[in-house]
């Protein structure tokens, strides 16, 4: 998340494919994932956000703050593109992450996006 986050607020997303602190901080399968996840989002980065913004009632895409975007990205990509993660587990996440970095305020707007997109996909 905080990558992402990162690479947002420098309008830097292409660099997502590219983790200088991979060797120091993830292991080999959890680096396979992130590549995975930072992969998929580029490639679909159009539909992940116009899914974001459908289901952000009445808010658009600009006035989401970077922190909540990152998360809503990260969890968005999981539940579309890889779906080897439970929806549970997906949602659970994007909510801890949310009450970690962002406000409980947050926790619930995020919750009800994920929902939406969730039960579009079932």
């Amino acid at each position: 998340m905080k990558w992402f986050y990162e690479c947002d607020i420098k309008d830097e997303l292409d660099q997502l494919v590219h983790f200088p602190f991979a060797p120091k901080l993830l292991r080999k399968p959890e680096k396979r994932y992130a590549e995975e996840l930072s992969a998929s989002f580029l490639e679909h980065q159009e539909i992940i956000d116009k899914s974001i913004e459908e289901n952000a009632r009445d808010w658009r895409m600009e006035r989401i703050g970077k922190v909540e975007l990152a998360i809503l990205r990260l969890a968005v990509t999981e539940l579309l593109y890889l779906r080897e993660i439970p929806i549970p587990v997906i949602v659970t996440q994007a909510l801890e992450l949310s009450k970690k970095y962002a406000s409980e305020e947050s926790s619930s707007f995020i919750n009800g996006i994920l929902g939406a997109i969730a039960d579009a996909r079932e």
